[in-house]
């Protein structure tokens, strides 16, 4: 069955594109991408408010527990259900082996890769950074040298699931359409998986996440705040 999903914005590779009408078939691929001109002609079509972004690519989930064991693997996949209701659909994790290998339930909704990160390419976790101006001067070096920033999360010993949303918010400052870019389609070329994830395309069954609550400045640019969620529609 089709879908159309219709928001305010769409924001993928660094553009923002208002008034997005995008369709899906029933494997959640994208078949069209379009403009709404008024909400009232919009038949047969969920619409929310707020802005479109491709499923969130974490690349890098470290994990501070050993990967064996029954505990182990309950920990891993409960995480792993909380990044996909916030809107991950692929998940890099710190292991030579391939996980999806070690662990029983291999996930219908995550790709799973312990693909290393491309050269050119740096991995950025800002919970790991003892306080905002320590993240901030790192920012500021990593945008200096030209890098391509990949947001990553980790996955403490205590269980407490990762959230790519709330590394995000660390960052709220930073224009939304920016940010977007460092956890969809940065992370998606350095993990080799940008043939289907990180961008909004045609023939992309790349995921689909709505952020609610988001913020627009005098100038009209996107950012986060401190009230935005995430949820993955497709």
């Amino acid at each position: 069955m089709m879908r159309r999903i219709a928001a305010h914005w769409l924001l993928s590779d660094g553009q923002v594109i208002p008034s997005p009408l995008i369709s899906l078939d029933s494997d959640g691929r994208i078949v069209a991408i379009e403009e709404w001109e008024r909400l009232d002609n919009l038949a047969h079509t969920e619409f929310y408010a707020g802005a479109l972004v491709p499923g969130f690519v974490n690349a890098r989930c470290r994990i501070e527990l050993p990967l064996q064991g029954q505990q182990t693997e309950r920990i891993v996949l409960a995480a792993e259900r909380k990044m996909q209701s916030e809107g991950v659909v692929a998940v890099g994790y710190n292991t030579e082996d391939n996980l999806a290998a070690q662990i029983a339930d291999d996930s219908k909704f995550i790709c799973r890769t312990s693909a290393k990160i491309a050269d050119g390419s740096c991995l950025l976790t800002p919970s790991s950074f003892g306080n905002i101006s320590e993240l901030g001067k790192q920012v500021e070096l990593l945008l200096s040298r030209g890098a391509e920033i990949c947001l990553g999360s980790d996955l403490p010993a205590t269980g407490e699931g990762p959230s790519m949303l709330a590394e995000m918010k660390l960052l709220k400052d930073l224009p939304l359409a920016e940010l977007c870019k460092w956890a969809t389609i940065n992370p998606a070329k350095a993990l080799g998986i940008d043939d289907e994830f990180g961008c909004i395309e045609v023939g992309r069954k790349c995921g689909l996440v709505l952020l609610e609550g988001i913020s627009r400045d005098s100038d009209g640019v996107l950012r986060l705040s401190p009230r935005t969620t995430s949820r993955r529609l497709a």
